[in-house]
């Protein structure tokens, strides 16, 4: 059961239907007691966009692009010698993007030692429902030592999937059979700038009430930086002033009652009106290699902003706030000691969670403080829920682990995948979707599956500063 809306029948059958990827779909739903309850087998009606829900995982990061699951059912306590049980695994290519999951389907990106392709899985057993293939594109700028793409988590709205190629082809395919829908080449058509490691930026889905659904997508030509485009058919419907792109996927933010998406550019951290693509705000966030990967993390309680960069970037805290017509930046913080590079981080709270050249930190954005670091987890990709992290180091290894601004306590690790482990894990109702450039594992950790026995390896708090 995936949506609810409120009808004024009391009891009976109804026929919900919508259109998406250019053809009618209809599910029967049940109306009782003021509710519809819809049953969507393939989660062609399951695009909703509730916050933080835990019914799907439709993007990079989640619903709120964050890794954060609000709603989470409760995950087990601790795991066992072996690791939390295994629901299935099978082989699955090269590529980064992340495991998107809807209704009974799973959604990722591979390459599978000649082409790129979006495919579809059951998410029963993982088999292949269809696969896409997307065009590659590469050019001579490209390095291709870290692998082929595809990079960029796809997007997952509306019955549409949305996908960019490593050389920056972008997609919209039917979510219920791959059909190709548009396609655009960001680099012929639009001046995108050729990523050298290829194109990373996970699309953004926005609804304006001028211009309806959108896809937003970094570009970072000399015409402009990014663009939104229609989602029904890739039409441009705005686009911004001309700014660098880096790798780091785009984030959603709301100063007030001005919704606004953050890019991180080449040199630089900037806010676009989602509304008409004006150029709101920016701020210097530079190092030497310029490049920046790692999302932007807000919190509106204070309307600060955390970002982070590698090598010698370092972290700032930023407050954004509106000044009659202008958005003010004020960097309340610089931190050169906390570096993220190609790696998710966390903030809960005041306090943001996330690995740093090679230590696992804990820094408080309010008070400006390292609060703890521990060795041991380089490249940790991670995402919270239920008051506890799951934690996967670039060389595989799976940990639960608790968090506070007093230390981190280990509740168990398993060794699940092997290195490069560079997607982050998604995790839906209790189970972790975790890839590496070989292979799918899904794990159920959930605490309906908890095991008894002891966990395994050492537990214990790190230290604090």
């Amino acid at each position: 059961m995936k949506r609810q809306l409120r009808t004024r029948s009391p009891i009976g059958f109804l026929l919900l239907c919508h259109r998406a990827g250019g053809r009618a779909r209809c599910v029967l739903g049940w109306a009782f007691a003021g509710l519809v309850l819809v049953a969507s087998p393939q989660g062609a009606l399951a695009h909703g966009t509730a916050r933080h829900g835990e019914d799907a995982w439709r993007q990079w990061g989640g619903a709120g692009r964050d890794f954060v699951v609000e709603h989470s059912v409760p995950l087990a306590p601790s795991w066992p010698a072996g690791g939390p049980p295994v629901v299935f695994e099978r082989s699955l290519g090269g590529g980064y993007s992340a495991v998107l999951v809807d209704g009974e389907r799973l959604y990722t990106g591979v390459h599978d030692g000649e082409v790129e392709k979006i495919v579809a899985m059951r998410r029963s057993d993982g088999r292949d429902v269809w696969s896409r293939i997307i065009v590659s594109q590469y050019r001579e700028k490209h390095v291709l030592q870290f692998g082929k793409g595809p990079n960029a988590t796809p997007l997952l709205a509306d019955g549409r999937i949305f996908a960019v190629s490593f050389g920056g082809r972008a997609y919209a395919l039917d979510a219920e059979d791959g059909t190709i829908l548009w396609q655009r080449d960001l680099v012929s058509e639009l001046g995108a700038t050729t990523q050298q490691f290829g194109y990373s930026a996970a699309p953004l889905a926005h609804t304006d009430e001028k211009w309806g659904e959108l896809v937003i997508l970094a570009v970072g030509s000399n015409r402009f930086g990014a663009v939104g485009l229609r989602q029904s058919d890739g039409k441009m419907v705005w686009q911004t002033p001309p700014f660098g792109m880096s790798y780091a996927a785009p984030m959603r933010l709301k100063l007030d009652d001005e919704a606004q998406v953050v890019f991180m550019a080449p040199t630089e951290v900037l806010g676009v009106r989602l509304s008409d693509g004006e150029v709101r705000w920016r701020h210097p966030q530079v190092n030497r290699f310029r490049t920046n990967c790692s999302s932007p993390l807000w919190r509106p309680e204070d309307r600060t902003l955390f970002v982070s960069s590698q090598a010698d970037g370092g972290s700032r805290v930023l407050v954004l706030a509106h000044d009659g017509p202008i958005v003010s930046v004020e960097e309340r913080a610089a931190v050169p000691s906390v570096k993220f590079f190609h790696n998710n981080a966390v903030r809960l709270g005041d306090v943001v969670y996330g690995a740093s050249d090679g230590d696992f930190v804990a820094y408080d954005t309010r008070r400006n403080r390292l609060l703890w670091q521990e060795r041991g987890y380089p490249g940790g990709r991670l995402v919270y829920a239920d008051g506890k992290l799951l934690l996967l180091d670039e060389k595989g290894r799976l940990s639960l682990v608790t968090v506070s601004p007093m230390g981190l306590t280990v509740r168990g690790t398993a060794d699940v995948l092997e290195k490069p482990a560079w997607t982050p894990p998604t995790l839906v109702d209790g189970r972790a979707y975790l890839r590496d450039t070989k292979k799918l594992i899904v794990l159920d950790v959930s605490k309906r599956a908890s095991a008894k026995a002891p966990v395994s390896g050492s537990t214990g708090a790190a230290h604090p500063h």
